[in-house]
Parts: structure tokens; sequence; C-alpha cells
């Protein structure tokens, strides 16, 4: 057993004798190798460095200074344009408070769209003091004017000092590559004529008077709608004395409906009247499908045609 021992020892003496053997015999062509080696890497570093300044100085310099010039033109312009195409802030009027019934107000504004290109979606609410109305959702269209209202707001005594308050508001910018000039495309959609506006105070219900008005709505468009929003506003002069909205299940392509929204509260005495139809024309739940016509079907048929 020593024996083999000592074989061993001897075995792994003489693998570690060769190795040094071999290191001495070869160690002067591995370090001529070595420089070898690090000379040629620095060569082909300074080739390459040449060639790069060459390039960029001597050949192509001039070239790179126009693509970066172009480079910084375009962004500015693009900058600019973004800039000139932004959507433009929504602009409210004077805000209207008018007694509904006991302790309750009603609110009014309008709301002007400057942009031609952009429609929003938004909630607003008005606010007086620490008191908020309850929160109502809207839209407004391209190049639109409409009312805002909060009907029926509770509060101890008159506001005054109303101010209206918008949030998440979303732009979205039109599609004309889907609606053609949105001029014809709303003008297409938004023919409902509202014809006999009539505002009359010699109703009597259990013996007591309100007020009452009544008018037509008229669809003159290809396109029949859900939940048709009506705003009423009455007028005096110029002034707004009493507001009202309803909302018509339903208004088919081409239909006349008659229409009558009793006026409960103080009647207030009104020189004109004025009924405001309101559909989203980009929202697709506004349409009634026809007859066996699926939700694609009405996609295809109110942005296509």
């Amino acid at each position: 057993m020593a024996e083999n021992f000592l074989l061993e020892e001897d075995k792994e003496f003489r693998r570690h004798y060769k190795i040094s053997l071999w290191w001495v015999e070869h160690r002067e062509q591995l370090r001529k190798l070595g420089l070898a080696f690090g000379v040629a890497i620095g060569g082909l570093l300074t080739v390459f460095g040449l060639w790069t300044f060459t390039d960029s100085f001597l050949i192509g310099g001039e070239a790179e200074r126009v693509d970066v010039a172009r480079m910084a033109i375009v962004g500015r312009e693009l900058n600019a344009y973004s800039l000139a195409t932004a959507a433009k802030d929504l602009e409210t009027s004077v805000i209207t408070v008018l007694p509904s019934s006991t302790g309750k107000f009603d609110f009014a504004t309008t709301l002007t769209n400057p942009n031609t290109d952009w429609w929003a979606t938004f909630t607003y609410t008005f606010q007086v003091g620490d008191i908020n109305t309850p929160v109502e959702h809207g839209y407004i269209l391209p190049d639109e004017e409409k009312p805002l209202l909060a009907l029926a707001a509770p509060f101890a005594s008159a506001p005054s000092n109303a101010e209206g308050q918008i949030s998440n508001l979303v732009w979205h910018r039109v599609d004309k590559r889907v609606t053609g000039p949105y001029e014809a495309f709303a003008k297409d959609r938004l023919a409902i004529e509202i014809t006999n506006r009539l505002f009359s105070t010699d109703v009597q219900l259990d013996g007591k008077p309100l007020g009452r008005v009544s008018f037509t709505a008229e669809n003159h468009t290809a396109f029949s709608y859900y939940d048709l929003t009506l705003t009423i506003i009455l007028r005096r002069g110029t002034s707004i004395v009493g507001v009202n909205r309803t909302t018509l299940s339903s208004l088919e392509a081409g239909q006349n409906q008659e229409v009558a929204v009793n006026w409960f509260g103080p009647l207030p005495s009104a020189s004109e009247v004025q009924v405001i139809p309101e559909v989203n024309i980009f929202d697709l739940s506004s349409y009634k499908p026809l007859a066996g016509e699926t939700s694609e079907d009405v996609r295809t048929r109110v942005f296509e045609r």
C-alpha cells in the first residue's frame, strides 16, 4: 500500500515537471505571440479611429450635419404642429341659478367647444361654497355650443357665486378618414328640427295651475336614435327664466313626435321657448339598429356610408 502511494506521488511530480519544462521552453514564443496580438489590436483600433475621423470630418461630415439640422427642423415643425392643432380649452358662460321648488334650485350655463377637430367627454358639477350639485356626465361635439344643467339641487337658501367644475375631461380627435368632412357628417346626423314650440301656463292639475311646454320633434335624418335628450330653455328677452330637460326613449328616422313637458314649481313669464336636441353622434349606442342588424352592422352603416 505504501508503494502504491509513492507511485501516485511520483506521477503527480512528473506531471508538474513536464508542465514547468514546457513553460520554460516556450515562454519566449508566448511572449512574442502576445506582443504581436497586442500590436495587431492596436493597429486595428488606430485604423478604425482614422477611418471614423476621415468619414466624419472629410467624407460624410457635411451630410451628417445636414441630417442633424433637418432632424432639428422637423422636430420643431412637429412640435409647432402639435401645439397648433392641440385642443383649445372649453369655454363657459355666466351661471344662472333659478328657483325650482321649495328648497331646490336649477343651475344653467352654456358650454362652448371652439375646436373643429376635437370632441370631448367629461363630468361636471356646480359648486356653491363647499357644496356641490350631483355629478353629471356630459359630452360636447366639435364647434358646438350647448347648455349644461343641474336640476332641482337642494340648498337651504338661494345659492350665490356659483362656479362650474369640469373634471375627467377626455379629448377625442375626429378621425376624418372615417367621417369624411365633419360638417357634412354632422349635418346628416343632427338634422332634428323642433317645431310648434309653446309654453302655456293655463294648465290645471288637481285644481292647481302648472306650466307646460309642448313641441314637435322631427327627425329628418336617415338614422333612428335611442334616448334623445331635449333641453328646454325659457327666455324673457336675453335672460334665462326657466330650464328643464326630458328624454325620448327613441326617435325613428323620418318620424315626427309630439312632446309635452309639465312645468312644476314657480311659473316664469317667458317670451321665447328654446328646445335643443342632443345626441352623441360618435357613440354607437345612440343609434338604433335596423331589424336583423348587429352592432357591427351599425358601425358600418353609421361610419362608413
